[in-house]
């Protein structure tokens, strides 16, 4: 046999040969089939996975809320300066611990503890729930006042042009009587709700919720006053002029 041909066969056998080991090399690989362990690891990290991303949200949503609370609360004029710096350092102190149980929620690993930790967000920071509202009544009171004031420079105004008109003038002045009093009855108003919900604690809701909602809705008569009091002013001045 030359050795041209000797090469010749050596190769052939090699081509031949070489699907016959690849074939061997992928049958005698085991594949372990997944357990149902594997399943339930699977599922419990998907559960953390999600677990994760909602309380996220949620907190980061509620640290948005009281960042924005805190300027609300800088900016209001009927607080004296001693209420103001409380209040906000109430707000700061539960934005701290909420970043805090952010970062610790990030980080957990075992699903008890994480639903724990989730539960927590609601359960031990009802300043969301409570204080939230109070400052937005307060803040809804501050306003009403401003515009009250306004009022009582209007009220003056008119009250001296319809003293110095000789017809018409009963007429006029029952409306800004009626002016008058819705602006006397917002005053009461706003000043009720506003001693109703001054010393409201988030420790105490949901028990003082009711509280909040009886300041609610003085806040939504005096406004409705302001409302009426506008539309006289507007219909005393249409018929001065």
């Amino acid at each position: 046999m030359t050795k041209k041909t000797l090469l010749s066969t050596m190769l052939l056998a090699t081509l031949t040969l070489a699907p016959i080991v690849s074939f061997a090399a992928v049958t005698n690989t085991t594949i372990a089939p997944k357990t149902n362990a594997d399943a339930k690891t699977a599922a419990q990290q998907k559960t953390i996975d999600s677990l994760k991303t909602r309380a996220t949200t949620e907190i980061d949503r509620r640290v948005t809320a009281l960042t924005a609370l805190v300027t609300k609360i800088s900016a209001m004029k009927r607080l004296t300066t001693t209420q103001k710096a409380s209040f906000a350092a109430e707000v700061q102190s539960n934005i701290t611990a909420l970043n805090a149980l952010k970062t610790k929620i990030v980080a957990d690993t075992d699903l008890a503890t994480l639903k724990t930790d989730v539960k927590s967000i609601v359960d031990s920071y009802r300043i969301y729930l409570l204080f939230m509202p109070k400052i937005h009544i307060l803040s809804a009171v501050d306003v009403g006042s401003q515009i009250i004031t306004k009022f009582s420079d209007v009220i003056t105004k008119l009250q001296t042009r319809i003293t110095a008109i000789t017809t018409e003038k009963t007429t006029l002045q029952a409306k800004l009587d009626d002016m008058k009093a819705k602006i006397t009855d917002a005053t009461t108003q706003f000043s009720q709700a506003s001693r109703a919900v001054i010393a409201l604690d988030p420790t105490g809701y949901p028990g003082n919720k009711t509280q909040l909602q009886a300041a609610h809705q003085l806040i939504v008569a005096a406004n409705a006053d302001l409302k009426t009091a506008r539309q006289d002013a507007k219909d005393i001045m249409a018929a001065l002029k």
